[in-house]
């Protein structure tokens, strides 16, 4: 069941998408329509998490900044565009620990015991997104917009760090704890060290529905109506939004957790919280905060701010 959900989520928003940009098409057609041109910029908390029980996702920014058009015939409001999105969130995971057969210089095999602590991944992600919302504007200059996104990702890097203590027992020495375990010498790597790994990786075309409630900062005017001084004046909005989004992977391809640092010597270190132990093949996100909108005017005939 959790292979066919992507498929079938994936299927049902290019069908909504395809419907949206078939109504814009269809509005834009119609008398008595304007269509002007819009910047915007957003702000806020971010989130990516999966469907792991051993991680915990903490979240932290994301901003984006975006060009594209609103439609607007009488009321109701059209938009589309371009935009550029940046995030980050951290995700944690409690400790861990392994042990590994290896051998030491002189040959002799023993037994290594890695605790894993302090376990922190941060994602940095790049999209392209392709907005599609519809809506309606009120006299009272508030306005919703609701519909999708789609994403493309550019570019994601996961950085990890863990604070790794590292012993080694042996079968043939007593050791500190009368068990042949001998800990902290330093000259063959039995201590505690903070380890780093920087991985990049790809996020799959994410499919994102949003929602937007805003107010316009002064109240727009037909075009014509204006005064000489204030027809090359944007209007501003500023609104709350909050986007959902959903990004299918391939669970054959999920990392390992734990990866050696050096190809020389056995250095464990953790890695890529985002795609390990997931119980299905959907990444999730969650994006919301303020959003700044600046829309200019167009000279065509249109009664849509009446």
């Amino acid at each position: 069941m959790n292979k066919q959900l992507p498929a079938k989520l994936k299927s049902i928003l290019l069908i909504l998408f395809i419907l949206l940009q078939l109504a814009a098409n269809i509005l834009y057609a119609q008398p008595n329509t304007s269509i002007n041109r819009i910047y915007w910029s957003t702000l806020g908390y971010y989130i990516i998490s999966n469907t792991s029980n051993t991680n915990t996702p903490i979240g932290k920014f994301g901003t984006s900044a975006g060009i594209g058009i609103e439609i607007q015939k009488n009321r109701l409001l059209l938009q589309s565009g371009l935009e550029i999105e940046y995030y980050s969130s951290i995700m944690n995971m409690g400790d861990t620990s392994m042990t590994k057969t290896l051998y030491d210089s002189d040959g002799d095999e023993y037994t290594g015991n890695f605790t894993f602590s302090n376990i922190k991944e941060t994602q940095k992600i790049l999209n392209i997104g392709i907005p599609l919302l519809i809506g309606y504007k009120s006299r009272k200059r508030f306005y919703f917009l609701a519909g999708e996104k789609i994403a493309f990702n550019v570019y994601c890097k996961n950085h990890s760090s863990s604070t790794v203590n590292t012993t080694g027992t042996y079968n043939n020495l007593i050791g500190n704890n009368n068990n042949g375990t001998l800990s902290y010498i330093p000259s063959h790597g039995l201590t505690d060290e903070n380890r780093y790994i920087t991985k990049k990786t790809n996020i799959k075309t994410q499919f994102i529905s949003s929602i937007e409630l805003g107010w316009a900062l002064k109240k727009q005017t037909h075009y014509q109506h204006l005064k000489h001084k204030d027809k090359n004046k944007p209007i501003y909005r500023i609104a709350l939004f909050f986007d959902y989004g959903i990004a299918p992977f391939n669970k054959n391809k999920t990392d390992e957790l734990i990866v050696s640092s050096s190809q020389d010597y056995y250095i464990p270190t953790i890695s890529n919280l985002l795609y390990f132990n997931n119980k299905t093949t959907i990444l999730n996100s969650i994006y919301t905060g303020i959003k700044i909108t600046v829309i200019l005017h167009n000279k065509r005939n249109c009664h849509c701010y009446d």
